[in-house]
């Protein structure tokens, strides 16, 4: 009985102090959006600081002592709200905020730097920021006109390159890497970068870290990152159309002119614009156009977006087209009822069908819109991708969980260009003289003479020069006015045609036997147009974060990575296989509120095929297969707006799939494969200043920088 009557007693002492605490509550708003701001902070200080967060809702709820004290109502990007309270014993009160946000650019918030949210002016490295706004005043086809702008970026030829640090090795990796929403869009297979999978028409703003930067992103982040985050959903549906258009004009050198006004009523190009034929069938000149179609809204717990961007580009330069369909999408479930709690989930979509060609070698000096027939990169890709994701925060522990997975699907083969030259035309522009050839297929080999000359004369001397004299020799016969652009036409038609199958021999003095029905089908062409195989390439990936913070200004940010890459040549019939496993770590500290310091390591493995041991690092005197990669750097606010910074990271680029073992042609230029391919490596050490200015209605910031990079 006394028992029963202690628990009592007791459970009505904890029910009278419940009733009796004092309660502020209400919800915290955007001042211009009237949309929740869910995790703001709601905090005061007594010996220490206490307070709440706010919920999905925006809504928070804090138990005050009696009497006064002094809240400060904090959101990051936003600026402060202090709010004196006076509350009585017992009491409730209802009180609704209503944030701003930051108007200095040095506000504005960031997660690139060590993957959490902090503001601009913090950060230990140089980074630069690109508003949506920004963007959109360019208008342009793809983000890496936008990219150009950023001092310290160069986009060369499409592949990306930060403060000139080695740039990228053509079509087998990229020594930047380029990320939506903090994953990697760099090809699996061979880790280069298609700027069509970026989803333009949905960007919220682009942020660029100059300098190593793989403790927390790992391979190819070797001279930096460009992380480009998309826009989420508010309270008001929103959606938006846009379409624009752009028409060439003809080079300023008129020799680089290489097609006629009638070109596209010939349907020559590789692509046509939806209009060509219609609102643009007046235009004479090459043209682009581009349909955007973007829809955002909450329905309940869930927010929903979805984008689609449709776009063609006929290109200035002969072959250099582009044709896109690119739809995305986003579902993110918000689980209600968590109290101070958030919690969500669900994934990112992504499909894009892309043709488009290029090329990096032109036919001639005087021809630089005209590509070299070695150097076909006319490719036709599908492109799948899901991301699923869960993010749990609890504030009142200071700790929060990300969990990102990705499945990846491609399929993409080598377009041969609708433009190759024919052989009547390359014979035209050879000066060809056909009552030569005529004879030759009548069995008169005077013209042949210098080479069977040249042939006889190498067989006995062993001297090269001997046999190219006689080549040229009869080539000279035959070819008065070729050029070298044009023996590139000829030979590259023979590389798709063939040549005679009885070339042996030449060897001993004696003409293929086959030249003449060879010769018949020169003179009565029909192109052999061999289909080309797919390549297929599958990626899985999952990365696991967790991050702690403590009321004194400190926290951690570590994690696992994991990916497996499965790549199919259709080139070679050779199946590859890569695996990827990672562990990182970023501790992070504030003090005095003028200071922030941050240092970071990774261990890394990585293997392809058989080969287990990419990486070989002694330690004790004992070699392991893990790569470990440091950084350190620190941030003091010197004055208002004026800070200084410093910091040292090491960074490293894995051999892609494709340049470790397959065979990838480009249009007669090759990739060819390098078994003993090491992994790149290098750091960056940055000594820089930012002050930041207002006068009136401007604003900005000045920021200089000394750095010192290496690579190997």
């Amino acid at each position: 009985m006394k028992k029963r009557i202690l628990i009592t007693l007791f459970a009505a002492l904890l029910f009278s102090f419940s009733i009796s605490a004092q309660i502020l509550k209400g919800h915290v708003y955007d001042a211009t959006t009237n949309e929740p701001l869910a995790g703001a902070s709601v905090t005061y200080k007594l010996k220490d600081t206490q307070g709440v967060v706010t919920d999905i809702n925006g809504a928070y709820e804090v138990h005050l002592p009696a009497g006064g004290v002094d809240l400060v109502f904090s959101y990051v990007g936003y600026e402060d709200v202090p709010m004196p309270i006076v509350i009585s014993k017992g009491d409730i009160m209802q009180k609704d905020v209503y944030m701003k946000e930051s108007t200095n650019l040095l506000e504005d918030v960031v997660v690139s730097a060590g993957r959490f949210e902090q503001k601009l002016s913090d950060v230990t490295v140089s980074m630069d920021l690109i508003k949506a706004s920004d963007i959109a005043r360019q208008a342009p086809t793809d983000i890496t006109s936008t990219l150009q702008t950023i001092p310290g970026v160069d986009i060369i030829d499409k592949q990306p390159s930060i403060r000139g640090g080695g740039g990228w090795t053509y079509s087998v990796g990229a020594r930047s890497l380029v990320l939506v929403d903090g994953m990697s869009v760099l090809s699996p297979q061979n880790g280069v970068i298609n700027w069509n999978s970026v989803p333009l028409e949905n960007v919220q703003q682009v942020e660029v870290i100059k300098g190593a930067s793989s403790v927390l992103y790992g391979s190819s982040a070797l001279n930096g990152i460009i992380n480009i985050r998309t826009a989420r959903p508010g309270l008001t549906p929103q959606t938006r159309f846009s379409a624009y258009v752009g028409i060439y004009d003809d080079p300023d050198n008129s020799d680089y002119q290489w097609s006629d006004k009638s070109f596209w009523k010939e349907d020559k190009y590789p692509v046509k614009p939806l209009l060509r034929n219609s609102l643009f069938s007046g235009v004479r000149n090459p043209l682009y156009e581009g349909f955007d179609l973007t829809h955002s809204r909450r329905i309940g717990n869930f927010d929903v977006s979805g984008g689609l961007n449709l776009f063609t580009d006929e290109g200035y330069r002969q072959q250099g087209y582009n044709k896109r369909f690119h739809i995305n999408g986003n579902l993110t479930y918000y689980q209600p009822d968590m109290g101070m709690k958030l919690m969500n989930y669900g994934f990112n979509v992504d499909f894009l069908s892309n043709k488009y060609g290029d090329f990096f070698i032109w036919r001639s000096p005087g021809e630089a819109y005209r590509p070299s027939p070695f150097t076909n990169m006319g490719r036709e890709s599908n492109n799948f991708r899901i991301d699923p994701f869960f993010n749990f925060t609890n504030p009142e522990r200071g700790t929060s969980h990300k969990v990102k997975g990705r499945f990846y699907y491609s399929a993409d083969n080598v377009v041969r260009p609708t433009q190759s030259a024919s052989i009547t035309d390359i014979l035209g522009n050879m000066g060809t003289d056909a009552q030569v050839i005529q004879n030759i297929a009548n069995g008169d080999y005077t013209a042949l003479q210098p080479l069977m000359t040249g042939v006889i004369k190498w067989l006995g001397s062993d001297k090269l020069s001997d046999l190219m004299d006689g080549v040229f020799g009869s080539l000279d016969n035959i070819f008065p006015n070729a050029t070298t652009a044009d023996y590139c036409d000829l030979i590259s038609w023979v590389m798709s045609n063939g040549l005679p199958s009885d070339m042996g021999g030449l060897l001993e003095g004696k003409l293929p036997s086959d030249l003449v029905p060879w010769l018949s089908g020169v003179l009565n062409p029909k192109r052999n147009q061999s289909p080309t195989r797919t390549d297929k390439n599958y990626d899985y990936y999952l990365d696991y974060q967790f991050n702690k913070k403590w009321d004194g200004g400190a926290q951690i940010t570590t994690g696992l990575t994991y990916e497996h890459i499965r790549t199919f040549s259709g080139e070679t019939e050779e199946v590859h296989q890569s695996d990827n496993v990672a562990a990182y770590m970023q501790y992070d500290q504030r003090f005095w509120d003028c200071l922030s310091v941050s240092a970071g390591v990774r261990a890394e493995y990585y293997r392809i095929d058989k080969h287990y041991r990419e990486a070989d690092t002694k330690v004790f005197g004992s070699k392991i297969p893990f790569r470990p990669v440091f950084r350190a750097g620190l941030n003091y606010q010197l004055a208002d707006y004026s800070f200084l910074r410093a910091s040292f990271g090491q960074g490293y680029r894995n051999p892609s799939i494709t340049e470790k073992y397959l065979r990838k042609d480009i249009g007669g230029v090759g990739v060819y494969p390098n078994y003993n391919v090491q992994p790149e490596k290098g750091f960056n050490a940055e000594l820089g200043f930012k002050q930041g200015y207002k006068a009136g209605n401007l604003q900005g910031f000045a920021d200089v920088a000394a750095f010192y990079t290496q690579y190997k």
